[in-house]
């Protein structure tokens, strides 16, 4: 049975703080690996080595916890996209440093992408949350690259963003299903280049990054 108090996630000690990310990357891992409605609390707790009664000090159930992994992922993300493109000049030059950051973080979290699309039947609420706390942001910059003159206006912005995402979870969900081993823990390269140097944008690729981003310099000629 469920304990009638759960510990608060902002009052945690240090070592509850270290239970709970256990306990979500374990959600991710067997969320990933088994899918949402397959995925077992008691598996979750074996994998996050915990007592399965410890599970419920921190999340009511599954759903909870399957919106903490998204929603605690999604944060990291948004905040390794934020540090590769701090300092970058240039919105082709950040654009390149975004995608590269982009592919690194998926090549470590496979999986996620397959988890997010299950959040959509199961959570609607944050599986839109995802897609548009990284499309605000992504729009945000944009916007300023427009102010600056930089590149050529869009008709809606944050449109634009929203869709530069969702092609991008097309891309991180092919890559979970083609993996040998689509687990968070598994780092190891699948498919050849794939997994991660793969990914490495190089100098050279500038136009097709910018042609997939669909953004039109106003100091060079249109990508199309």
């Amino acid at each position: 049975m469920p304990p009638a108090v759960r510990v608060d996630a902002r009052s945690l000690t240090a070592r509850g703080e270290r239970t709970r990310n256990r306990l979500v990357a374990a959600g991710e891992e067997i969320f990933g690996l088994r899918g949402y409605h397959d995925a077992s609390i008691a598996e979750i707790t074996q994998t996050a080595s915990v007592a399965q009664g410890t599970f419920y000090l921190y999340f009511d159930g599954k759903r909870e916890l399957l919106r903490a992994v998204v929603e605690e992922r999604g944060h990291e993300l948004r905040a390794t996209l934020a540090r590769a493109t701090a300092g970058v000049t240039g919105r082709v030059a950040k654009e390149q440093a975004g995608f590269a950051a982009f592919f690194a973080w998926m090549a470590r979290h496979r999986a996620l992408y397959l988890i997010v699309r299950q959040a959509e039947y199961v959570d609607g609420t944050v599986y839109r949350g995802w897609y548009r706390q990284l499309a605000d942001g992504y729009a945000d910059a944009l916007g300023v690259a427009i102010d600056d003159g930089e590149i050529a206006p869009v008709d809606d912005v944050r449109a634009h963003g929203d869709r530069r995402f969702r092609g991008l979870a097309v891309v991180g969900d092919r890559e979970a299903k083609h993996s040998a081993r689509p687990c968070p823990g598994d780092h190891r390269p699948s498919g050849g280049a794939r997994a991660g140097h793969g990914y490495t944008a190089a100098p050279d690729q500038e136009p097709a990054l910018t042609r997939s981003a669909g953004l039109r310099s106003t100091h060079g000629p249109r990508v199309t």
